[in-house]
């Protein structure tokens, strides 16, 4: 089952990476509302995808 876990996790860094990328590049432009607006909708996704991350890797330890 780790295994899975372990893809899964793989996956959900690399979404997280991708969105990480798009905050940065959003960034310098946060003083448009809706630029704002999509960068807090993107780093809600990211925290999501953490907390998700963090709970597969215990999992993954637990089973291993």
């Amino acid at each position: 089952m780790w295994h899975t876990d372990e893809s899964l996790c793989q996956s959900y860094e690399e979404s997280a990476e991708l969105i990480a990328q798009r905050i940065k590049t959003l960034r310098p432009m946060m003083a448009d509302s809706d630029v704002l607006q999509r960068v807090t909708l993107l780093q809600s996704e990211y925290n999501d995808l953490a907390a998700t991350i963090l709970v597969l890797r215990k999992r993954a330890r637990e089973s291993r």
